[in-house]
């Protein structure tokens, strides 16, 4: 079965995630499939759960996730901009990701 979510289809989400309610949590997030962890109930562009979720966020400069931790692998792919990912026990290990780089 093919499933397709096209960007221009997906509906942007409005306080989906809990810290988007921090002064520095401004985004906007797509659910492509899946879940999302603080709002189970949200309803994703294809319906079928492949065992992993997908959203898109558009990011201001200056905002983020806040920092969280899953038993699982989180995977970040960005498309432009620069980005600062911190990981670890306390996110403070950290990486700076540039596009074109």
């Amino acid at each position: 079965m093919l499933s397709i979510a096209k960007y221009s289809e997906l509906q942007e989400l409005d306080s989906v995630i809990l810290d988007t309610f921090l002064p520095t949590g401004k985004r906007s997030t797509s659910l492509v499939y899946g879940r999302i962890v603080s709002n189970p109930f949200t309803k994703s562009k294809i319906p079928t759960f492949p065992g992993y979720n997908q959203t898109v966020q558009e990011v201001p400069p200056g905002n983020g996730n806040g920092a969280h931790i899953h038993k699982n692998t989180e995977i970040f792919l960005f498309l432009d901009g620069k980005w600062e990912i911190g990981y670890g026990f306390d996110a403070s290990e950290k990486e700076i990701l540039e596009a074109g780089t």
